[in-house]
């Protein structure tokens, strides 16, 4: 483990904010998540080495087993790829190149390439990179961003598909994206939204917290700054898709804690009611009304490179 001053301000000045363990992987350590008493960044501190995150990750982490999706029913298919489809959407109208940070199995990448643009992709994860290579032929570096050496001015847009949560530095991150965007360059964030209806309802069971893996959370005016300083102009922020399934991941973390406490039949009904079609229809309307509110789980950002 290893202490770290606040990556926007630099400050060591923090208060506690939350406590929890690796829930999403069954883990037993505790990690402490603070408040950073300057600007508000909340970050996990102290934090597994670089060398140690690594066994955070196995094979069978959620965004590295994506590939399964494909391999459902017809239905399962035709949803993933809407899904994906929606993500294109917000990509500008005139394909050209696309850099996807973070690119896991490169699904989406894949996708995007159907829709005309020619792309690329960036992920640490070995295995789930050689994937992205064997299934779809795609041009995937595996390792960190700044190892990559893009040259300067090369992508038309960038996307960070949950990933900017995940980011050691995320500071220095944004500021090797907007060396590597063209002039006028869009990049595209989506990660977890830290004031939505969902943290409030499920807390500690809040799929956005994933300690260790989520090493920040970011408060809206944090976020801002980090952009402004990397040199972005952001012009949208909304919720994004992933209501239904966000809600359902933080339901099964909460009732898998709950097992030992009121017995294993807690687990089997959630589990149940979760994967039962009428579940998705009961919760339509506080997905809906979580969206209209700006409180759904997960928001995107569109930004802008600026010039200088």
């Amino acid at each position: 483990m290893e202490w770290t001053n606040c990556n926007l301000c630099g400050s060591d000045r923090t208060e506690p904010y939350r406590e929890g363990r690796d829930r999403q992987l069954g883990g037993t350590e505790r990690f402490c998540l603070v408040r950073c008493l300057q600007c508000g960044l909340i970050y996990l501190n102290p934090r597994p080495c670089r060398d140690d995150m690594a066994r955070y990750y196995p094979a069978d982490y959620e965004p590295f087993a994506r590939l399964s999706r494909y391999e459902g029913g017809r239905l399962a298919r035709w949803s993933y790829r809407r899904y994906l489809d929606k993500r294109c959407a917000k990509l500008p109208k005139t394909p050209g190149r696309l850099l996807d940070v973070g690119c896991a199995t490169g699904d989406f990448l894949a996708r995007a390439r159907e829709h005309g643009w020619r792309v690329q992709g960036v992920e640490p994860g070995q295995a789930a990179a050689e994937a992205a290579r064997r299934r779809y032929d795609l041009d995937v570096f595996t390792g960190d961003l700044a190892q990559a050496h893009f040259p300067d001015g090369h992508f038309d847009a960038v996307t960070l598909w949950d990933v900017l949560e995940h980011l050691v530095d995320p500071r220095a991150e944004l500021a090797e994206i907007h060396r590597i965007l063209k002039p006028d360059g869009l990049l595209l964030i989506e990660l977890p939204n830290l004031h939505s209806f969902d943290a409030v309802l499920f807390g500690p069971y809040w799929i956005g917290l994933d300690m260790p893996r989520h090493l920040y959370l970011f408060p809206p005016a944090a976020l801002d700054a980090f952009l402004k300083q990397a040199g972005f102009k952001m012009f949208s922020r909304r919720c994004s898709s992933g209501g239904y399934g966000a809600f359902v991941a933080s339901l099964n973390l909460w009732s898998a804690e709950q097992s030992s406490r009121l017995g294993r039949w807690t687990q089997r009904l959630a589990t149940g009611l979760s994967q039962h079609p009428t579940w998705q229809w009961l919760l339509l309307p506080y997905v809906y009304l979580a969206y209209a509110a700006g409180r759904g789980p997960e928001i995107t950002l569109l930004c802008r490179k600026r010039a200088g």
